[in-house]
């Protein structure tokens, strides 16, 4: 599951890539498409339930690797995970500022996701109240993210590109855990 998750929207991007610099943008965003449309499935066998982010991103893949084709560039296509990166944090937004934050409203399914050694912890309501906090500055870290790949797409090569968008959003959330936990331990010192 954690590998699902640190390649969740990452394989139609990577097998574009690939195929738009050996076989032509026509290739790389139909293997993209194809890719696409099966992680829905994917995430549906993993999950349970139909994942609106996936069905979202297989859309934007469509319409922008179409564009992409008509325009004859590949940078139409390579705004995709911005674009999700927008959606996502505003649909993160919506939901941690409603009546039920995201890591109570999503818990069955965040427990579903964890090892069985973690489990525990989700019964621990200062170790949830932990994770809410750092759902506001996972809004934050998505949005830095989908920019980071924007200057990418426009000013960087394809494999920065790919780079950016599959490593990027780890080594910042990495950082940004570690700020909380500084942060934590100065208010606890």
């Amino acid at each position: 599951m954690i590998w699902t998750m640190f390649l969740y929207g990452l394989l139609p991007l990577v097998a574009f890539a690939v195929l738009d610099s050996f076989a032509g943008i026509k290739s790389g965003c139909a293997a993209a498409v194809i890719l696409a449309l099966a992680e829905i499935f994917v995430m549906r066998r993993i999950t349970g339930d139909w994942d609106p982010v996936s069905f979202a991103a297989a859309v934007l893949i469509i319409i922008l690797g179409w564009v992409s084709i008509r325009m004859n560039n590949s940078v139409y296509f390579k705004f995709q995970p911005v674009v999700v990166a927008v959606l996502l944090a505003l649909l993160i937004s919506v939901v941690q500022f409603s009546s039920t934050p995201v890591v109570y409203r999503y818990l069955p399914l965040i427990e579903q996701a964890l090892p069985a050694a973690v489990k525990p912890l989700l019964d621990d309501r200062n170790f949830l109240a932990v994770v809410n906090s750092l759902f506001n500055w996972v809004i934050w870290l998505i949005l830095i993210h989908g920019a980071l790949i924007a200057y990418a797409a426009l000013r960087c090569s394809t494999l920065t590109w790919i780079i950016i968008r599959g490593a990027g959003f780890w080594i910042l959330g990495a950082v940004m855990l570690l700020m909380q936990l500084a942060y934590l331990y100065v208010l606890s010192a």
